[in-house]
C-alpha cells in the first residue's frame, strides 16, 4: 500500500514539475520513472507483491504520459505530440528493462520452482505487461 501511494505521489510531483518546466521533464522522464521504480522497489516495495507492483509501474507510465499531455504542453502541435510519443516509447523500453532486472533479481532468491523456469516465467510476465501497455497506448492515444 505504501509503495502504491508513494509511486502515485512521485507521478503527481513529476506532473507538477512538467507543468512548470516542460522541457526539463520531457528530456528526463525516460530516466526519472525507472529510478523511481528502483528506489520504491528496493526500499518500500519489499512487503508488496512484485507482480502487482510491476503492473502498477506500467499503469503509472501511462498515467505519467496522460498528465504530461494534459499539463505539460505536449499536445499543442504535431511536434509536441511526436516528442511525447518518442518519450513514451523510451520510458517504456527503459522501464521494461529495469523491471525485468528487478523481477529477475527477486525471483532468483526464491526456490519454489527451478530458478531458470521461474526467471523465464517472470520475463514472460513483464514482457506481456509491457506489450499490453504499448497496445493500450496505441489504442487509446490521447487526442485531447
Amino acid at each position: 500500500m505504501k509503495a502504491t501511494f508513494v509511486s502515485f505521489l512521485a507521478i503527481l510531483f513529476w506532473a507538477l514539475v512538467g507543468h512548470l518546466f516542460s522541457s526539463f521533464t520531457i528530456s528526463t522522464t525516460a530516466f526519472y520513472l525507472p529510478i523511481v521504480f528502483i528506489i520504491i522497489s528496493v526500499t518500500i516495495g519489499k512487503d508488496t507483491n512484485k507482480y502487482v507492483y510491476i503492473g502498477l509501474c506500467f499503469a503509472l507510465i501511462l498515467l505519467n504520459d496522460y498528465f504530461f499531455r494534459l499539463y505539460g504542453g505536449g499536445i499543442h502541435d504535431d511536434a509536441g505530440r511526436g516528442i511525447c510519443e518518442i518519450v513514451f516509447y523510451a520510458t517504456l523500453i527503459i522501464s521494461t528493462l529495469v523491471l525485468l532486472l528487478l523481477k529477475i533479481m527477486d525471483s532468483s532468491k526464491k526456490s519454489e520452482l527451478k530458478v531458470t523456469k521461474r526467471i523465464f516465467l517472470d520475463v514472460l510476465f513483464v514482457l506481456a505487461l509491457s506489450l499490453i501497455t504499448l497496445l493500450f497506448f496505441r489504442r487509446f492515444n490521447i487526442s485531447i
